[in-house]
């Protein structure tokens, strides 16, 4: 997922502009679940005891006012006149599902967006979320992968709360159309029931992560260096990995990257220990910048620096760039030559390791 005349640039410039309108559309219909019968949307409940629920702001269409049983009391609907409520227990889970018009495209990265809003009810009013299921249809879960879930929803006094997940679509994802929301609780509490409203599912698009990188205790030339920078859910699940980013002159970098949320960057180069950003959310077609500063002395690249690091410079000892015996990994200072100052920077740095 060369000859240039006025045409050409034209047609370029609208595939351009059917790019950024792809990116941009939501891929569910109907995502704040209105209307009688919730057009689009399956598998919820009308009844007191569903697992899953629709809410009205004014009661219409058969659903439940936001008060009813003091689930939501003061509550409306974050856009609109509905939203749905779904509810974990030892019983079950409520969930709801809707086929998409179209599969999902394998590697490619998607956003799906979602407002959470707990309940106000004491005995309901426990931190809950929703995970997000890809399944071969609304009628079965054959298969299913898991692609994530939301950070759980926030008390109630805060209202609805804005979660959002990145994802990367699994190999399957062509054989699995439909998308599944269903509600999920903390291991061990009660019950949890949590309002779902104004779902969206995009294409991530891109951003631009830049900043300024130091490689401490070196003297050499940094735009001769790159470093290698991963993307890792909160989890540290590896979501997407740039390597060989070049640096330039002043230790300054940029490139393109998938626009993941709720992610941390890590960052390595060629004898410096790896180092992690806070947990940041990247938004499409904008700039994140970060800094970073980075531990030499990791000789050997094993993620630590260590005895094997200070054994290694000693073994290069003396070698100097353009004759035989020279190792640059020992030259942790990049001189150009391999002297004690080298095994000095691995003896003060002794002990760091990859974050």
């Amino acid at each position: 997922m060369a000859r240039f005349s006025i045409l050409a640039r034209s047609s370029l410039a609208g595939s351009l502009v059917s790019l950024a309108s792809l990116a941009s559309a939501n891929l569910l219909q109907n995502g704040g679940f209105e209307g009688p019968g919730l057009p689009s949307w399956l598998n919820f409940g009308v009844s007191a005891n569903a697992l899953l629920n629709v809410y009205n702001n004014s009661g219409a269409n058969g659903f439940f006012l936001p008060s009813a049983y003091g689930n939501f009391v003061g509550v409306t609907a974050h856009d609109g006149a509905q939203f749905v409520a779904g509810g974990d227990s030892n019983s079950g889970s409520g969930f709801i599902s809707q086929q998409l018009q179209t599969a999902l495209t394998p590697g490619e990265a998607y956003t799906v967006s979602a407002w959470l809003q707990r309940s106000s009810r004491p005995d309901l009013n426990n931190p809950a979320t929703y995970q997000i299921l890809l399944c071969p249809s609304n009628s079965s879960t054959a298969g299913y992968v898991v692609v994530g879930e939301f950070a759980p929803n926030a008390p109630f006094a805060q209202g609805w709360v804005n979660r959002k997940l990145t994802f990367i679509a699994p190999p399957t994802a062509g054989a699995l159309p439909a998308v599944y929301f269903v509600s999920k609780r903390d291991i061990g509490q009660g019950f949890a029931y949590s309002a779902l409203d104004n779902v969206s599912l995009n294409l991530a698009g891109t951003a631009t992560l830049n900043g300024t990188i130091v490689l401490s205790d070196f003297v050499g030339a940094t735009e001769n260096e790159t470093v290698d920078i991963a993307v890792r859910s909160s989890g540290n699940t590896v979501l997407a990995n740039y390597n060989d980013v070049p640096l330039a002159a002043d230790g300054s970098y940029s490139l393109s990257v998938t626009a993941f949320n709720d992610c941390r960057i890590f960052v390595r180069g060629r004898t410096w220990i790896r180092r992690s950003s806070a947990v940041v959310s990247f938004t499409p077609n904008e700039n994140l910048s970060l800094n970073f500063s980075l531990t030499n002395g990791d000789a050997d690249q094993s993620g630590e620096v260590d005895a094997a690091d200070i054994d290694l410079v000693i073994s290069a000892f003396g070698g100097v760039l353009g004759q035989p015996g020279y190792s640059a990994n020992a030259d942790l200072d990049g001189s150009t030559e391999v002297d004690a100052a080298d095994i000095d920077i691995a003896i003060a740095n002794f002990g760091g390791t990859d974050e």
